[in-house]
C-alpha cells in the first residue's frame, strides 16, 4: 500500500511594520562564539527651553539586535557586496577623516559621528 502523503494545515503570514525605521548615528557591536549584538544608537540634541536659552541635552535611543554569529557573517558580506555595488557605480564612500573605530573595556567595537564624541 503506498504511503500516503500528509497534507499540511493552509499557512498564513502576517507582516508587523509596527516598528518605525530609525536614523542610526553611533553604534557599537559585540561578537562572541554564539552571537553578535549590535547595538544601534541614535543621539539628538535637544534644548530644554523653547527660546533655546537652556541647556542642551543629548538625548538617545537604542535598538538592539541579538543574532547567531552565522547571520552576523552572512550579513556582513551582504553589506559589502551591496556596498561595493554602490562604490563601483557612485564612486567610494569616504569615512570622516577623524572617524576611527574603538574597543571598550568588554570588547565592544563603537563607532561613533564626531559631533557625539
Amino acid at each position: 500500500m503506498p504511503k500516503q502523503e500528509q497534507q499540511q494545515p493552509p499557512l498564513n503570514e502576517s507582516v508587523d511594520n509596527s516598528n518605525v525605521a530609525m536614523y542610526v548615528n553611533a553604534f557599537a557591536a559585540f561578537v562572541n562564539g554564539n552571537e553578535a549584538v549590535l547595538d544601534f544608537r541614535q543621539t539628538t540634541p535637544r534644548s530644554d527651553t523653547p527660546q533655546g536659552t537652556g541647556v542642551m541635552t543629548l538625548v538617545t535611543k537604542h535598538e538592539t539586535i541579538i543574532m547567531p554569529t552565522y547571520v552576523s557573517k552572512m550579513l556582513l558580506i551582504i553589506l559589502k557586496e551591496q556596498i561595493d555595488g554602490v562604490e563601483k557605480q557612485f564612486g567610494e564612500i569616504k569615512l570622516p577623516p577623524e572617524w576611527r573605530p574603538t574597543k571598550s573595556k568588554d570588547g565592544a567595537a563603537h563607532g561613533t559621528a564626531s559631533y557625539i564624541r
